[in-house]
């Protein structure tokens, strides 16, 4: 999905703990074509997925993928069902930053900057304590009605990532090859009479 310059170029991004969420978010703006951000953003959904990621830079990574598309309403944007489901469902159990972050900017109005856009992940480390106060959470079924018509213009196997293709094992043979390949191994097996006996048979 991701070329090895642009892996290097996305994790050298995410480890600047010292470099607010918003600065990130426009070095990746910088570093990739608006043309690649769906394909890299969906590369970050893989590496969180599959703990490439270290929790440090989890808090860049999620802000990214919803400042990406900020200015979309959330019936449009490509990653908040992503985000609805990491903080409804998430695949590994949350700190407190990730939960606090996600419910911050699941609850902002398109187009407006989230509170935590000035702050460094470690700011948000320090104001958001494992035995600290958790934020109220946004309403999961208001969001997930914003982008359920859309889902539904999506084929179901599409939507669990299925494709509809299935490819043959076994290389394409141009016109007359299995042909050619027939008689060759009649000649080889059963000699000269072999062969015109396929062939006449194919004649009949």
């Amino acid at each position: 999905m991701l070329s090895v310059k642009e892996v290097t170029a996305l994790l050298d991004l995410l480890k600047q703990l010292d470099q607010s969420l918003e600065s990130s978010s426009a070095a990746f703006q910088r570093t990739f074509l608006r043309a690649d951000h769906f394909r890299v953003g969906s590369a970050i959904c893989c590496l969180i997925e599959d703990g490439l990621l270290r929790p440090e830079q989890w808090a860049a990574a999620l802000f990214i993928l919803h400042d990406l598309y900020k200015s979309e309403p959330s019936g449009t944007h490509p990653f908040v069902p992503y985000l609805v489901e990491m903080l409804q469902t998430p695949p590994v159990e949350l700190k407190l930053l990730e939960r606090n972050l996600l419910a911050q900017l699941l609850v902002q109005v398109p187009g407006a900057a989230a509170p935590c856009a000035k702050q460094t992940p470690l700011e948000l480390r320090a104001a958001w304590p494992a035995d600290g106060d958790a934020l109220p959470l946004p309403n999961f079924a208001t969001l997930r009605a914003s982008y359920a018509e859309r889902d539904m213009q999506v084929p179901a196997m599409r939507r669990a990532g299925i494709s509809p293709r299935l490819f043959d094992p076994q290389p394409l043979e141009r016109p007359g090859e299995g042909y050619a390949a027939m008689l060759a191994t009649g000649a080889a097996e059963g000699g000269a009479p072999a062969a015109a006996a396929a062939v006449g048979s194919s004649g009949a």
